[in-house]
């Protein structure tokens, strides 16, 4: 018997005047059901090794995750440089349109310009000729 219950079968004995054999029944009834109510109170939680075992799974998946988001990071920086060397050739690649679109338009002025100075050439060439025939005078 512990020091609680020889207290408790005292206040029953002695405060409530129950003779000794019911007083230890009623001690031995409320150790009873107070003792299955903490093992109905603590069957469902873990041991100390469970603890343990769990903390040590949820330490390793929490290094496997870690290790994964590493993972991700990295591949995530590698995307980012090559879209930023693909935003760099397409800059590029605007500029050399805007270079070929200024070097058409000189191009085709040129066209014109020679295509008018032939055109001149072969009219004074015609006029030169029909006044050297006589036709213009």
């Amino acid at each position: 018997m512990t020091f609680e219950n020889l207290k408790l079968y005292e206040i029953f004995r002695l405060d409530l005047h129950l003779p000794d054999n019911r007083a230890m029944e009623a001690m031995v009834a409320m150790d009873d059901f107070f003792s299955l109510k903490i093992t109905e109170a603590t069957k469902d939680m873990a041991t100390k090794t469970e603890l343990q075992s769990t903390k040590n799974e949820l330490k390793t998946e929490i290094e496997a995750v870690k290790h994964e988001v590493q993972a991700v990071k990295h591949e995530v920086q590698i995307i980012n440089t090559k879209l930023e060397h693909m935003n760099h050739n397409m800059n590029t690649n605007m500029a050399t349109k805007r270079e070929l679109a200024e070097v058409e338009a000189r191009v085709t002025k040129s066209i014109y310009m020679v295509g008018l100075g032939q055109l001149l050439v072969v009219i004074i060439s015609v006029l030169t000729i029909l006044k050297y025939a006589g036709v213009i005078k």
